[in-house]
Parts: structure tokens; sequence; C-alpha cells
């Protein structure tokens, strides 16, 4: 498995006030909570973030845990294969195309992210210039990988045999232009770590821009002054 333009998601990391972030609960398939899961683990180590919660309702105190806001994800991945695995399958059999080049497929994984305040944030940056409305933000990731597996590298490599010089190819080539599912595991151990830090930094910079980072800081000097 290789993806081509993965650097492109390479990003240096937010600083500015730890904050607490308070996930609500997720709903999607099995594949989108894979993400959802690298997501949540990102959140934990970011260094802008204090404290994750997720499944976050509300309605459990946990002391010490002040979000600035709820959060919600909405996470739909898509994954296609390419026409050009025709003709890697034939005639690029005969050159063994799949071997050195492998099959082209490409995914692209769409993330909403909402924001919705609490009445705490609202009263406490009120009076300043941050934005603490509710709003939500789509990021969309596309992923250019190749990948071949023993399966489809076999049947691609049967023109050498099998009678009819190969010819039977075209018909394997049709059926190869669609995505491997075989592929999506391998992908997933690639990618969703560079995927989950992205959209991490992403929330993170929601957040900051929506009064996160001023309500923890408030927050933060409240309990000094009555630890004091």
């Amino acid at each position: 498995m290789e993806v081509l333009n993965l650097d492109s998601y390479t990003v240096m990391p937010e600083q500015g006030q730890p904050m607490d972030i308070a996930i609500r609960p997720f709903e999607g398939d099995s594949d989108a909570k894979l993400y959802m899961a690298a997501i949540v683990d990102a959140l934990r180590v970011h260094p802008a973030i204090k404290t994750v919660q997720y499944n976050w309702t509300g309605q459990d105190g946990v002391i010490g845990f002040n979000p600035s806001h709820t959060i919600s994800l909405s996470i739909t991945p898509q994954y296609k294969g390419s026409g050009n695995n025709f003709l890697i399958t034939w005639p690029g059999s005969y050159v063994f195309a799949c071997a050195w080049n492998g099959f082209e497929y490409e995914a692209s994984v769409e993330t909403v992210v909402t924001l919705t305040p609490t009445p705490e944030t609202k009263s406490i940056v009120a009076n300043g210039s941050a934005d603490v409305q509710g709003l939500s933000n789509t990021i969309k990731m596309d992923f250019d990988m190749r990948h071949c597996d023993f399966e489809r590298g076999f049947w691609s490599g049967t023109s050498w045999w099998f009678p009819g010089w190969g010819v039977h190819n075209i018909v394997t080539g049709f059926i190869f232009a669609q995505y491997d599912t075989d592929a999506t595991k391998p992908f997933h151990d690639i990618v969703d770590p560079v995927y989950a830090r992205y959209v991490a930094n992403e929330i993170v910079i929601l957040l900051q821009l929506n009064g996160g980072d001023t309500h923890a800081r408030t927050v933060m000097q409240v309990s000094q002054a009555h630890s004091n």
C-alpha cells in the first residue's frame, strides 16, 4: 500500500491555552468508527487540548472538566477504483504492471465538525471579539493510493500461462477497474494517523476562533483565584 499525496496533509499542531473537549456520541458504520477513534486519539495528545471526554452527554459532571463547546462529528468515507486498472490488468500484465505500479484507487473522506457553545462560554466571551455562535465546518480530504494484493496480482499474472495468450484479462480488467475492498484495511493503517492529526488540528483552530481558548483561560484564572 502506498498513498501518494499523504504528505500534503501533514500539519504542525496549533499552540494555545489547553482546552477541554466534549465529543458527542458518534453514529456511523464500522469503517467511519475507525476514523472517529483515530480522531479521539489525536485530540488526546494535541498540545492545545487538556482533556477529552468522548460520548459526552452532559448528564454526568466531571470535576475540573469545563468544555467551551460540545462537538459532533459526521464522517463519510468513499472509495472508488480507476479506469487505469483495466490497462494495468491488460495489456499491463505482460510487463507485470500491477507489481511495480499497483492498482490505482481513490479515497475521499468528508468530515463535518459541528460546534455548539455552552451557555457558560457565551457568558464568558460575550463582551469579547470572538464569535461564539454554533457553527459547522466540512473537511474534505482526498487520497491517491496504490495497492496490489495477492488475489488481484495472481489473476492479473495469468496472462503468462493461461490459454489464449491472456486475452481473458480483458474481462478481468473490467472487474479490476472497480475498487478492491481488500485495500481498505492497509489504507487505514497508513492514513488514519495523518488524517486524525489533520482533523484534530482543524477542530482546535475552530475552537480557538470560536472563543474556546478564551473560555479555557478564564476558567483557569477563576480556578487559580479560588485556590489562593
